[in-house]
């Protein structure tokens, strides 16, 4: 055994200034790097210890008291610390490769940008725990409880969380690629932007022992919305309010035609319905796009001006053929002509004729 690991048990035998003797003889002796791989320290009580640097690997620290220790850049593969209670403790960037903190509990620890490549979490228990930017590729979090805890950024790649309780925890921005998430409760678990190409996704949970019911899904990137649209009537009253008295008007509305779009919103309004307006005189998006084919398939209806239309084919193109349920309105300036691939639409039974208006008085008549 190393000159370190004989004066930490010198020390520990003081049991309340141990970690006073040996903080001041690393700061001292200018040990920046403890040699205590291999060592057996079970059991031992660790308080508030300084262990910033120190090499632990192979050493077993199962069901030794941790809380509040500094562990910062520490070597802890291979180590075992089984059933050790590490809350409160500071292990950012720290390396637990092939490492078992089975049972282990990390309240409030800190264990950002960490390497726990192929580490088994099962049973652990992590509550207000950082842990965002590590590298947690192969990690097996079955049985583990995560409450409020930042997971953010973090590699997931092959991960393993099976029979958890992973509730209020925020894993934005995470890869989650080809990992298993099964029989796992998610209730409130932040996952925007997340991926999760070839993952394995199977009986979540989304509500809480509080709710009425439980409801189980099979893909974590809907759950967030599910559980807003079944326990949130405002939600709810929001979606059906889209579907029966939104109207969306298509155009490339020029500062000279203004007053005919205002007279087209203002008719709509007297009707109880709410247009919503989408001008292509400017270049527009992919995401613009998306949205626009999504508020689309909500509407109640659309109207669509084909007046100089330049931007309004590649929408009409995406939005006639597939949604049956919805009617078309297309309207024109008296005068001018459809753009050409029109016609090809008004096969269509859901696509009305087009109305021909000269000015604000022959609307009226559209919306009688």
């Amino acid at each position: 055994m190393s000159e370190h690991f004989d004066f930490l048990l010198k020390c520990n035998e003081d049991a309340e200034y141990g970690f006073v003797k040996w903080n001041k003889w690393r700061k001292n002796n200018n040990i920046t790097m403890p040699e205590l791989q291999n060592s057996n320290l079970s059991n031992i009580s660790l308080l508030r210890y300084n262990l910033d640097g120190a090499n632990l690997k192979g050493s077993d620290l199962s069901n030794a008291n941790l809380i509040n220790c500094d562990l910062i850049d520490t070597n802890l593969n291979q180590t075992k610390l089984v059933n050790t209670n590490c809350a409160f403790s500071n292990f950012t960037k720290a390396t637990f490769i092939d490492c078992n903190l089975e049972s282990s509990q990390m309240a409030l620890a800190n264990l950002i940008e960490t390497v726990c490549i192929r580490a088994s979490f099962k049973n652990a228990s992590f509550t207000h725990t950082l842990l965002s930017g590590s590298d947690l590729r192969n990690t097996d979090f079955t049985g583990a409880k995560i409450i409020m805890s930042n997971l953010v950024k973090c590699n997931l790649e092959k991960a393993r969380f099976e029979n958890c309780y992973l509730s209020g925890s925020n894993l934005t921005s995470s890869n989650l690629n080809k990992s298993v998430i099964r029989n796992t409760v998610i209730f409130g678990t932040s996952v925007w932007n997340v991926t999760t190409d070839e993952s394995i996704q199977e009986n979540l949970t989304i509500t809480n022992d509080q709710d009425d019911s439980v409801i189980t899904l099979d893909d974590l990137e809907i759950a967030n919305f599910i559980y807003l649209i079944s326990n949130n009537d405002k939600i709810s009253s929001a979606i059906d309010k889209i579907s029966s008295k939104v109207i969306l008007i298509l155009g490339r509305f020029t500062p000279e035609r203004l007053e005919i779009l205002n007279h087209i919103k203002n008719i709509l309004k007297t009707r109880n319905l709410v247009p919503v307006l989408f001008d292509f005189s400017k270049p527009k998006s992919r995401d613009l796009t998306e949205t626009i084919g999504l508020i689309g398939r909500m509407s109640k209806f659309i109207i669509a001006d084909l007046t100089d239309a330049k931007s309004i084919p590649q929408e009409l193109s995406e939005l006639i053929p597939h949604n049956p349920s919805i009617t078309i309105q297309p309207i024109l300036l008296k005068g001018d002509r459809e753009y050409s691939m029109f016609e090809h639409w008004q096969k269509y039974s859901w696509v009305k004729q087009i109305f021909e208006y000269k000015g604000k008085d022959d609307l009226n008549k559209l919306f009688k």
